[in-house]
């Protein structure tokens, strides 16, 4: 089933056609399709002209469709009436009538009586609407303010009263409610939801409601396909368009250009979706191969997260800001691409965007290296407020892959790793390409996705063997300009570094000013170091981020005097992978 919205076209852009355009577009972003009506002088057609025209307009309904049709459309209600019932001959729903201007009393019948659902937009026009369908009017008539200074959240909240109970929504508490969150500069990042989605639908048995947090970045196109995703395997779907202005004055920071604002949409959640109680969160970067259910039906024993520890934290082989910090242990860290959450008892405490614009600049300020204070602050504010789940509920990908290429039940997350990992392609691999051939996509995304990892393999290729020939033509004095992050340390392994080599960045493991024995030194070294004597490895996270571009500041060359160290590794030792 879709849902079709009015839009009027070749008309004067009055007030009343200026408000049905901004509703036309809140209904778009909800993922509803357009009824494109053009007004003309109707008076001049015959009755054949007028039939194949209202055919015409219709053509791309479907028996079970549901269609919002905004009045007066300007052509008359003769035409609004034949409209009407050619539309109900083809999807066998009366529409529903969404008033946003003045109707005469002739509009009494038998439109307002034909049609199930009618919204206004004013108090006045309910009034007046009130008054011609008398006792009818409670059983029917719905009033939700709009006008040119509402919110498209308004817009869409008041879309959603009016379509309320339809069979896209959430089958009461039955379905299990799962939360995404999309910024798509590229385009393609709209398709790995929907793949993801895909998945999910394949192997859960209870009926399932997506909610899909977005911005204007994510285009109808897309919001279409997604949609179709939902809908073609028995889901609903509800998309709610997000402000990023409360974010601007964070675009600079790394974590953002990283992860995008999407990252942050989940805080808003409990206040967004006030109607529901609890909720899956999932990152767009995860496979489900399990029943969703069994989640959904886990005991939270009282807490108000559902979370999984993150074993690469706990393993030493990532760090984290908090975890550095002595604020939370190694075994209390937890990652944030699958949450479960207790949305009522979230409710009853403070705020989560007011608690991140709090902790951000108090714990990640300018002396800050965290990349991810997202997933940081969220650990934070759910500390001793949460409920450790089996690591099946987030099996990083990353890890599984040097233990277990089998697929099993399990919900997959490729954080930090290929999607097509052609080197040690497993049968999560596989599975993950057959669901991505199946969603509504371009083939070239997929194309496009093996052509990016050769390329980076090739380059990756290029820049060993520039190291390569700078360490056979003269022996050379290495300098590791970083933190002990396991890019980092797989090339301390393989160059075996001694006698004037150093380090520079402390680390949490350094004891005595030493690192393997090695001396740990500040970044003011380098000037004493001659030129064409040295190599750096670089870490392009150390110095806060900086530590690339105070290189170059010295005039020192990439692939000449400094290597940036996941350049030069696999995935698997840390080195770039997407």
């Amino acid at each position: 089933m879709k849902i079709h919205i009015s839009n009027i076209y070749n008309i004067a852009l009055s007030d009343r056609v200026k408000l049905q355009h901004k509703i036309a577009k809140a209904g778009h972003a909800l993922g509803m399709y357009e009824l494109g009506i053009f007004s003309y002088p109707v008076d001049g057609d015959t009755l054949e002209q007028l039939s194949t025209r209202l055919d015409g307009l219709v053509s791309s309904l479907e028996q079970g469709d549901r269609v919002i049709l905004q009045l007066p459309t300007g052509n008359g209600r003769e035409f609004e009436e034949k409209l009407a019932r050619r539309i109900f001959t083809y999807t066998g729903h009366y529409p529903m009538l969404l008033v946003n201007g003045e109707l005469g009393e002739e509009y009494h019948h038998p439109m307002l009586n034909l049609s199930e659902r009618i919204m206004t937009v004013t108090s006045w026009l309910y009034g007046d609407l009130k008054d011609m369908l008398k006792r009818e009017a409670s059983q029917k008539l719905i009033f939700h303010f709009t006008s040119q200074e509402t919110s498209l959240l308004d817009d869409q909240a008041g879309l959603m009263k009016l379509v309320d109970g339809l069979n896209q929504l959430p089958a009461g508490q039955d379905a299990i409610q799962v939360c995404f969150a999309i910024h798509d500069n590229d385009g393609n990042y709209s398709s790995r939801v929907a793949v993801a989605m895909l998945s999910i639908m394949r192997k859960t048995r209870t009926s399932v409601f997506f909610h899909i947090l977005l911005d204007d970045s994510v285009d109808a196109v897309n919001r279409r396909r997604l949609s179709k995703v939902a809908r073609e395997n028995g889901a609903g779907i509800r998309f709610y368009m997000m402000d990023n202005a409360p974010f601007e004055r964070l675009a600079e920071d790394t974590f953002i250009k990283i992860y995008s604002y999407a990252s942050l949409y989940r805080l808003f959640v409990p206040d967004l979706l006030k109607e529901i109680n609890r909720i899956i969160y999932l990152d767009a970067d995860v496979m489900v191969n399990c029943d969703l259910a069994e989640l959904w039906n886990l005991d939270l024993h009282g807490k108000e997260l559902g979370a999984v520890v993150d074993e690469g934290i706990k393993s030493g082989t990532y760090y984290s800001w908090p975890v550095r910090q002595g604020l939370l242990s190694q075994d209390q860290y937890f990652n944030s691409g699958v949450l479960m959450m207790d949305l009522k008892q979230i409710r009853q405490g403070a705020n989560l965007w007011d608690e991140f614009r709090h902790l951000y600049p108090k714990i990640f300020g300018e002396n800050s290296d965290g990349k991810m204070p997202d997933q940081d602050i969220l650990n934070l504010i759910f500390k001793d407020r949460t409920f450790y789940l089996a690591e099946k509920w987030n099996t990083l990908t990353r890890n599984e892959r040097t233990k277990n290429t089998k697929l099993k039940s399990a919900i997959y997350h490729f954080a930090g790793d290929k999607y097509i990992n052609y080197q040690k392609y497993t049968e999560y691999d596989q599975l993950y390409l057959e669901l991505r051939e199946e969603v509504p996509w371009e083939k070239s995304v997929i194309n496009g996705m093996f052509i990016h990892l050769l390329r980076l393999d090739e380059y990756k290729i290029e820049q060993l063997q520039k190291l390569a020939s700078q360490l056979i033509a003269k022996p050379k004095k290495l300098i590791f300009y970083g933190n002990n992050q396991s890019s980092m340390k797989a090339l301390y392994e393989i160059l075996k570094p001694k006698g004037d080599d150093y380090f520079i960045e402390q680390d949490i493991m350094d004891q005595n000013g030493k690192r393997f024995g090695l001396p740990v030194r500040d970044f003011s070294s380098l000037a004493s170091e001659k030129p064409g004597t040295f190599i750096v490895i670089v870490l392009p996270d150390a110095d806060h981020g900086q530590a690339v571009s105070k290189l170059d500041s010295l005039n020192l060359k990439n692939g000449v005097d400094y290597f940036v160290a996941p350049t030069l590794t696999s995935g698997d030792q840390g080195g770039y992978i997407w």
